[in-house]
């Protein structure tokens, strides 16, 4: 089975807790039943990409947020236990100190940078010689690609037809965003009801 992994974390690249041990271990174990796994994740300041012999593509990934185009440089790699790798570069969105935040708190962008995160995974599993037929995404940062998929992807060839598993780490971590986030994230209005993304006023991309 071919399956594709979108995290914010994943060791022995990142780490914050639990989340990034299980997408580094889960990915491996998967492996070792005979699926083809690749997993999608950011490449943050602090990651050398030739101690972990990572191949920079010669041709940016593009995606689209709100209207702006947002080009990645994409590095990849395999681990000892044949999992794939595929990690995003931005200076501007994950060029910084901190996965989701530093001393004086949350990152203001977070909501731009994820979903960034989730549009590009898709274009990646896309591109892919063999598509997913599975996406495993994990918490709120990366909740967006079934959203995505549903949207924007249902009528493609290759990925319409793949299936989407959510795994919650830490549900105490909802994801919020200003109501005002909608229309940069590529949410329709209509959604932002108690029923939708709506959450006591705010913006919920884990719902």
């Amino acid at each position: 089975m071919e399956l594709l992994f979108a995290a914010s974390e994943v060791f022995p690249f990142s780490k914050v807790g639990g989340l990034g041990d299980v997408c580094g271990a889960l990915p491996k174990a998967l492996r070792a039943f005979g699926h083809r796994v690749v997993v999608v994740s950011p490449l943050y300041r602090g990651i050398d990409p030739a101690r972990h012999s990572l191949a920079r593509r010669l041709s940016p990934l593009r995606v689209d947020l709100g209207g702006e185009a947002i080009d990645l440089s994409v590095f990849d790699g395999k681990l000892p236990s044949g999992v794939e790798i595929v990690l995003l570069a931005h200076e501007g969105l994950y060029g910084r100190d901190g996965i989701y935040g530093n001393a004086q708190g949350d990152f203001a962008d977070n909501p731009a940078r994820f979903a960034v995160l989730s549009r590009a995974a898709l274009e990646v599993a896309a591109r892919r010689e063999r598509p997913p037929q599975i996406l495993h995404v994990h918490d709120w940062p990366t909740a967006l690609v079934p959203f995505y998929l549903r949207q924007d992807w249902a009528d493609d060839e290759r990925l319409g037809g793949a299936r989407t598993v959510l795994t919650l780490h830490n549900a105490a971590f909802q994801g919020l965003a200003p109501a005002a986030e909608r229309e940069r994230l590529g949410i329709d209005p209509e959604l932002f009801t108690p029923e939708g993304v709506e959450f006591h006023g705010q913006l919920s991309l884990l719902k």
